[in-house]
């Protein structure tokens, strides 16, 4: 079995604010990661956009050389790619986050030209729990109190 890696980017949009990208990209990706073991999410804040992509080195690699040919991006830059044990985003082909208390982040994240890994892993991990809070409002849409706070609907009370 090929060694998993974990790759994060983040580049600057060519076109911005175009939600037809955006489909375009999702759309091309989630068939594309689908066939190729790949796995991911992708953010996008308006202007940039960061990418967690999981999968075989070798099919990351590849994929790489095409974002960065893709016109739909500028500036494409490699913050993080490791081996990893385990993937945080199986159950997602390519998912998609948007949302407002991201948007300082990716950018902070694109100004800087080396951030420190801590902080890269940091938001990687963040979108992980994000993805998990996703996951368990699709799966219990209609399910009242548990314990914690939830920046996804501003509840108090959610399992994790």
């Amino acid at each position: 079995m090929p060694q998993l890696t974990r790759l994060f980017y983040v580049s600057r949009a060519t076109k911005k604010g175009a939600n037809q990208v955006i489909t375009d990209i999702l759309r091309e990706a989630r068939a594309f990661n689908a066939a190729n073991g790949i796995s991911g999410l992708l953010t996008f804040d308006g202007e940039h956009f960061t990418q967690v992509l999981e999968g075989p080195v070798s099919t990351l690699n590849a994929l790489m050389q095409r974002i960065t040919k893709d016109d739909r991006h500028e500036d494409v830059r490699v913050l993080s790619c490791e081996p990893i044990l385990a993937r945080y985003f199986q159950e997602w082909a390519m998912s998609y986050v948007y949302d407002m208390q991201l948007v300082d982040r990716v950018a902070t994240l694109f100004s800087i030209v080396r951030p420190e890994p801590e902080d890269v892993s940091a938001f990687i991990e963040d979108l992980r729990d994000y993805t998990a809070k996703l996951k368990w409002h699709a799966r219990n849409p209609y399910r009242a109190a548990p314990p914690s706070f939830c920046p996804l609907c501003d509840r108090t009370d959610m399992p994790f």
